[in-house]
């Protein structure tokens, strides 16, 4: 009897394994779909390469002195983070980019390849538009990519919203239960990358982040070895609306004032 229990326990196990385990493949993603078509709105127009495809969307400027582009986090499209356009100037390029699988852009919801995307977009605007420096911001799983991007070289300024040093520093208890080391698997870094990153820095993290505590954003910080970085402590905000800290807070003002130098 107890080997019976003892059988059916294994395979019980290892059949919620096998489900969390295919679940984490897509159960970091949130995407919605608002902008199906990819029309954009009074502000942002639908951005494509040379090929006609989707890759997000950008707020047209004529002479532009620098490139500013947004990369998400896992909820929502790009075009929810429209609220930069108050806090990059005017004068720079800002473009909202979009992860296959988010809003109107075709694929599979597979974060492989999005850094070499991002270096893709980041080519093809400054084939647009010239070959000017580039600011990336990035939002929660979003710094992955910004990190990445800024490791290959692609990047003059880096500035990085809820940052983690990975996807398994995330990762919910109750898959690392099932999957072990598995659980914790390193989707999204963010630490390594940035220690071969030179370009200036500036973190910004909520004080009150339950899924992405305050002392990721510091171990991030800590990972970067280049000379000049600013880590701003937002007290009363968390990783789910620290978006109106950026626009309001006084403690954000040196965040606003990197953007716009």
């Amino acid at each position: 009897m107890v080997v019976g229990v003892l059988i059916t326990g294994f395979a019980l196990y290892g059949a919620a394994s096998w489900y969390f385990a295919q679940k984490q493949k897509t159960a970091p993603f949130a995407p919605t779909h608002r902008d199906r078509e990819g029309k954009g709105d009074r502000i942002f127009r639908p951005w494509r390469d040379t090929a006609g495809e989707f890759l997000g969307y950008f707020r047209a400027v004529e002479r532009p002195r620098r490139i500013v582009v947004c990369f998400h986090g896992a909820k929502g499209e790009a075009l929810d983070r429209a609220w930069l356009q108050e806090v990059v100037p005017a004068r720079d390029l800002l473009v909202l980019a979009e992860y296959p699988g988010y809003g109107a852009r075709a694929g599979a919801l597979d974060d492989a390849q999005w850094v070499n995307q991002a270096e893709r977009l980041v080519a093809d605007a400054r084939k647009q538009w010239g070959n000017l420096p580039v600011l990336a911001v990035g939002e929660d799983l979003g710094c992955s990519v910004a990190a990445g991007l800024a490791s290959k070289g692609s990047v003059d300024l880096l500035a990085l919203l809820s940052p983690a040093p990975s996807g398994g520093s995330v990762t919910p208890a109750v898959y690392r239960f099932f999957l072990g080391a598995a659980g914790q698997k390193n989707r999204f870094p963010v630490q390594d990358p940035l220690r071969t990153v030179r370009a200036p820095l500036h973190i910004v993290h909520g004080t009150l982040g339950s899924r992405v505590p305050l002392d990721h954003g510091k171990a991030v910080f800590e990972a970067y070895s280049g000379e000049k970085k600013r880590f701003e402590e937002v007290p009363g905000f968390d990783e789910t609306n620290l978006n109106q800290a950026l626009l309001h807070s006084p403690f954000t003002l040196r965040f606003r004032e990197f953007l716009a130098q």
